[in-house]
């Protein structure tokens, strides 16, 4: 069990080093993201650029530690969605934050998917 959690720190410093600097508040072309993690109540902010892929949200998803996100298993897989109107976002380089209407400001809440789930699709 500690091999995965050792695993998982490993990647998360990984991504972290090559996610790029957090834009300043109130810059030009900045999106405010909000992540609410299933269950904790807790919401972690952070700043990026409108020409930001999605992909680069579930990056930064990947950095949180376990405390953070809430996860049964800290190997689970999620995605990222916007709760009203109900709305999954890919996990895509090709699509911007602006594309996808996070831009310039959004509340996303992180879904665990359950395994049940995966295999049935």
């Amino acid at each position: 069990m500690e091999t995965i959690a050792e695993e998982k720190r490993e990647q998360a410093a990984t991504l972290m080093s090559l996610l790029p600097e957090e834009p300043e508040a109130g810059a030009p072309d900045v999106a405010e993201v909000v992540f609410r993690p299933p269950g904790s109540g807790k919401r972690v902010t952070r700043r990026f650029l409108k020409t930001d892929s999605v992909k680069l949200l579930y990056d930064f998803v990947r950095t949180l530690d376990e405390e953070a996100i809430a996860f049964d298993n800290p190997q689970a897989k999620f995605n990222l969605m916007q709760a009203m109107p109900r709305k999954v976002f890919e996990e895509s380089e090709a699509v911007t934050l602006e594309q996808a209407s996070i831009y310039p400001r959004a509340l996303i809440q992180i879904q665990e998917i359950e395994e049940e789930e995966e295999e049935d699709e």
